[in-house]
């Protein structure tokens, strides 16, 4: 359902020529000076979906930025800043407190800025518009995959899953502060055909890249 709702809103838009990559991608691309393009990735955690009171204020703090950032390294992006939407039932400033220093501890190590957003009143929302920055047509999509190509991994597949099901392992830190893969990501594009972020599953995840680049794919376990 999720994916045909994507579907219908891409039919319904339109974009100008100055739209590298529009809406089917972890983050978009717009041309914004003749070296260098704009990358622009947004997400949403809602809690009860996303999140639940197993997770502290700190962690979500981190784990709000780090699903955007993980986007922009996905697609080969440096972050340069991000805008921070922010709904909470009630003003309670010590969550308040440890929320804003998770975020910014991630933002600082990534020197990421934080330069606007809102905050309202309501069921716990954050949404996270994040910025970042190519050098001109040096950026990774999902629909550039090459038959031959290696099909790799970074980081532990499964760990943040397992981890929900079972609160007490070690792995529960993949669950509820992942660790974006920027560094990874610039080391690999000057090489990598295609690139996604691993949210929904590595079937899942790479069946969009198979799609989108019109190839097979074959997976030893």
């Amino acid at each position: 359902m999720e994916f045909d709702l994507i579907q219908f809103i891409k039919s319904q838009s339109k974009y100008d020529s100055s739209v590298v990559l529009g809406i089917d991608d972890d983050a978009a691309i717009v041309n914004v000076s003749e070296n260098h393009q704009l990358v622009v990735s947004t997400d949403t955690l809602v809690f009860g979906k996303h999140v639940d009171e197993s997770t502290t204020a700190e962690q979500l703090g981190h784990k709000s930025l780090a699903v955007n950032l993980s986007d922009l390294a996905a697609m080969g992006a440096i972050p340069r800043c991000v805008t921070l939407n922010l709904t909470i039932p009630e003003i309670n400033m010590k969550w308040v407190e440890s929320f804003v220093k998770g975020f910014l501890n991630l933002a600082d190590k990534y020197k990421v800025n934080l330069i606007g957003g809102d905050t309202t009143q309501g069921p716990l929302s954050i949404s996270v518009t994040a910025f970042g920055e190519v050098e001109k047509d040096q950026y990774l999509t999902r629909n550039k995959a090459q038959r031959g190509d290696l099909i790799a991994v970074s980081g532990e597949i499964g760990s943040a899953a397992y981890a929900l099901f079972n609160p007490n392992s070690q792995l529960i830190s993949s669950l509820h502060s992942p660790q974006p893969q920027l560094e990874i990501s610039q080391q690999i594009k000057t090489f990598a055909h295609s690139c996604i972020d691993i949210s929904d599953g590595l079937l899942a995840d790479l069946g969009h890249i198979c799609k989108q680049s019109q190839v097979a794919a074959k997976i030893s376990l």
